[in-house]
């Protein structure tokens, strides 16, 4: 249902947040200032902007399921 599937996507953006930030530490203290880590970094935002997209609610809610499994 879309209900389901607005909370999936705020567990989601949740659990990234958390892996995100673990992740870019354990980088940080492992590289230093480094351009990997800053591309890596990078993908991350552009993630949780995605997923901040697809929970804004401004699509209908196929095209959000279509975006999310590629129908």
């Amino acid at each position: 249902t879309e209900a389901q599937t607005r909370q999936i996507l705020v567990e989601l953006a949740n659990y990234a947040e958390y892996h995100f930030s673990t992740e870019e530490a354990v980088w940080a203290s492992a590289l230093g200032p480094d351009p990997a880590l800053a591309r890596h970094q990078h993908s991350h935002r552009q993630f949780v902007e995605h997923i901040a997209e697809l929970q804004a609610g401004q699509r209908p809610f196929q095209d959000v399921l279509d975006d999310l499994f590629g129908s």
